[in-house]
């Protein structure tokens, strides 16, 4: 046997085991908010967007815009960040583009060193000061202190090593 299938049984006709069997009898629960297990909002988070680093927005919006036929709702800099962004809308939840609007900022840097591609994910958070605090307690580590950003939005930026390996930026609802 390959090691993935821990039965004696016969593989059943069609099975895939390049992908290991779970091994709970257990079902899967609905994904969702269950007040029980997650009482902390009376309203859910939401994602406010997917920052993508890119190294010209002009040249992206040939994609984004031209061949996708995406709109931009706002394009300005943000200057604490040193870079430049346009926002994509989808539906609620929208794409950031952003470019560095100087060498030395962070978002240069992510570029030189991983390329092109998802910087990070925005949350909208209903309860943002509480929030904070309890990250600020637990030992999270946060990059910045609340500011303002593209589109008046105040934020403030989780490093990965908090977040699962995720540049999460909370946004305040």
């Amino acid at each position: 046997m390959n090691g993935l299938n821990e039965s004696k049984r016969p593989p059943k006709k069609g099975t895939d085991y390049s992908v290991p069997r779970r091994k709970t009898s257990k079902p899967r629960r609905a994904v969702g908010v269950d007040r029980a297990v997650c009482p902390l909002f009376q309203q859910p988070p939401e994602i406010d967007h997917l920052g993508i680093a890119v190294r010209s927005i002009d040249r992206a919006l040939q994609f984004y815009r031209d061949q996708l036929g995406l709109a931009v709702s706002l394009r300005e800099t943000v200057a604490p960040e040193k870079v430049n962004v346009a926002m994509l809308p989808l539906g609620d939840p929208r794409i950031e583009l952003i470019e560095p609007a100087d060498n030395d900022s962070a978002v240069a840097k992510f570029l030189d060193k991983r390329g092109e591609g998802l910087h990070h994910l925005a949350i909208r958070i209903p309860d943002f000061d509480a929030v904070l605090d309890r990250l600020r307690k637990s030992g999270a580590k946060l990059l910045n202190e609340p500011r303002k950003g593209a589109g008046g939005h105040t934020y403030v930026f989780v490093h990965p090593s908090s977040a699962g390996g995720v540049l999460l930026e909370l946004i305040k609802e």
